[in-house]
């Protein structure tokens, strides 16, 4: 959007010495690392085409026959107030409100200098936000991969059980295992299509982008989930009624669906070892007469 407007606003003096080729290149190398989903060099020079344009209004600002980039330059450092009222805490926005703040409203004259800084202080709380984001999306990709691998050494496992061993627990059953990935993924799937009918558009791109990522997990955390709650049904430890394929693969479906069906049953199981530890605990410092 930057681009577009700069290239409007600036088309008659592409030839003036004012920076404007650098301007056009930053925010084509901002496009361009945006194409390729670099966040953090796309947010990083975009920034910087943010700064060259403060300069830029501020220059012809001074000249005489482009007076009426002041105003335009007062505009952004308006816009640059407000939005770090909005979008800032603690020590940012307090000195953001110092450099172009007063009596609860920007300054009328504002120098070159403190919007600058103020403009720094705005994109360095932008670029944490997408460095963060891009911690969490590595992480996501490592947990993807530890997941995946674990899944098809399951599934390799289970080929050399049945070869080799020719054990009948139905916890080694193979087919069973693929059936429940499937609807685990099936439910995952579903309960991603409902939850994306009913988002809301005002989330900002952060927020889209962290939600974007889950999205592309579930149908994995699905996969894990089904698993994990068919072997526990299996052993007993989650009663699900009569034992039979048709309900194991629904309860795979709910894992899916939903995680809590999963978090219950671990929670139950920690609570009932936690029970026995402080029963132990109560006969052991019980004194004997």
């Amino acid at each position: 959007m930057l681009q577009t407007e700069a290239r409007l606003n600036f088309a008659k003096l592409e030839t003036a010495p004012y920076g404007f080729a650098e301007l056009f290149r930053l925010l084509d190398k901002s496009d361009d690392a945006l194409q390729s989903a670099n966040l953090e060099l796309a947010w990083s020079a975009f920034n910087t085409a943010r700064y060259l344009e403060t300069q830029i209004y501020y220059q012809l600002s001074q000249h005489k026959d482009f007076k009426e980039f002041a105003s335009m330059f007062h505009a952004k450092a308006v816009a640059i107030y407000a939005e770090s009222n909005n979008k800032l805490q603690g020590w940012r926005r307090q000195a953001v409100n110092a450099l172009l703040g007063g009596n609860n409203q920007a300054k009328e004259v504002i120098t070159l200098g403190e919007l600058l800084q103020a403009e720094q202080t705005l994109y360095e709380h932008h670029s944490n936000i997408y460095r963060r984001l891009n911690i969490i999306k590595r992480q996501f990709i490592w947990l993807a991969l530890i997941a995946i691998l674990a899944l098809a050494s399951w599934v390799v496992f289970l080929l050399f059980q049945c070869k080799l061993c020719q054990n009948t627990l139905l916890v080694y059953d193979l087919s069973l295992t693929i059936q429940s990935v499937i609807f685990g993924i099936l439910g995952a799937c579903t309960s991603g299509i409902l939850t994306l009918a009913n988002s809301s558009t005002r989330q900002n791109i952060p927020e889209k982008l962290l939600t974007a990522w889950v999205t592309f997990a579930r149908p994995l955390v699905g996969a894990v989930s089904a698993l994990a709650v068919v072997v526990f049904a299996l052993v007993g430890i989650l009663e699900i009624g009569d034992k039979s394929p048709g309900l194991y693969l629904a309860a795979a479906f709910t894992a899916g669906f939903s995680e809590r069906l999963l978090i219950r049953t671990i929670e139950s199981l920690v609570g009932k070892a936690d029970a026995g530890d402080r029963e132990k605990d109560k006969i052991t410092t019980t004194p004997t007469s």
